[in-house]
């Protein structure tokens, strides 16, 4: 802290107040990733079990019907017109697949990853989450028909959730800076302002330090503590010459 320590007063308030802007975009940073990630997680949750609704919905007919065509065309009108969607596939009863959107084929890992049964019990949408080469992934398992039909896999991936809110965290950081910047500026110059009462003063004490007490009054130009110090300066270098001139008198009177 040496370094600190031999600072003048404007850097000081100046690196103090830079200090102060960072601290508090960090802690605001941190606490805007944590709350947007949650609410952009249930948010994606909650769209990846809407396209899941939907399209254990529209394609009850084509399952009964054995249209796997109509079924594929629906996965991949889906998927494409979502971006955050990883796959979708449909598995019967039995757990085989009818259709997916894998272009080199359906990794059959994927398929024991998230059992049938936990949406049996329930009935409704179940999501399980997992880690993968391509990001964290929710993967959503929704009955067709209460399950009679089969079962559809929508998996929605977290990157371009992650994107946002790293793009979001980096505009609110360079905000940040630049506020920080221009805070340190302004609090410089009021500085700068506010210091130069002082600085007159150190001079002024300077020379009286060096017996020069015959000088010109300090302008004061405020009432405030800065003024009154200055009148006090003045007042202590009147007091000062008039006693050097004084003491001058006193010895050439003794001298003669």
């Amino acid at each position: 802290m040496r370094w600190f320590v031999g600072l003048r007063i404007a850097t000081k308030l100046g690196v103090m107040l830079i200090s102060v802007i960072l601290v508090f975009s960090l802690l605001a940073g941190t606490l805007l990733w944590q709350t947007l990630s949650q609410v952009m997680g249930r948010d994606l949750e909650d769209r990846g079990v809407a396209i899941a609704t939907e399209i254990a919905a529209m394609g009850s007919e084509p399952i009964q019907t054995g249209n796997l065509l109509a079924l594929d065309e629906l996965m991949y009108m889906a998927k494409n017109s979502n971006s955050f969607v990883e796959y979708i596939f449909i598995v019967d009863r039995e757990e085989r697949i009818m259709a997916h959107t894998f272009q080199n084929g359906m990794p059959r890992a994927l398929l024991a990853m998230h059992p049938m049964e936990m949406a049996k019990e329930s009935g409704r949408a179940d999501i399980m989450n997992f880690s993968s080469d391509h990001g964290r992934i929710h993967d959503i398992l929704m009955p067709i028909e209460d399950g009679s039909l089969g079962y559809v896999r929508v998996g929605v991936n977290e990157q371009e959730l992650n994107l946002l809110l790293v793009n979001n965290f980096l505009e609110l950081f360079a905000i940040t800076f630049l506020v920080g910047i221009l805070g340190a500026l302004f609090v410089f110059k009021l500085t700068k302002i506010f210091t130069r009462p002082l600085e007159s003063l150190m001079q002024r004490s300077e020379l009286i330090s060096q017996g020069h007490f015959n000088q010109p009054p300090l302008e004061v130009v405020a009432d405030d503590e800065f003024g009154r110090l200055m009148t006090a300066m003045n007042v202590m270098a009147e007091h000062l010459h008039m006693g050097e001139a004084e003491r001058k008198r006193l010895l050439g009177h003794l001298l003669t």
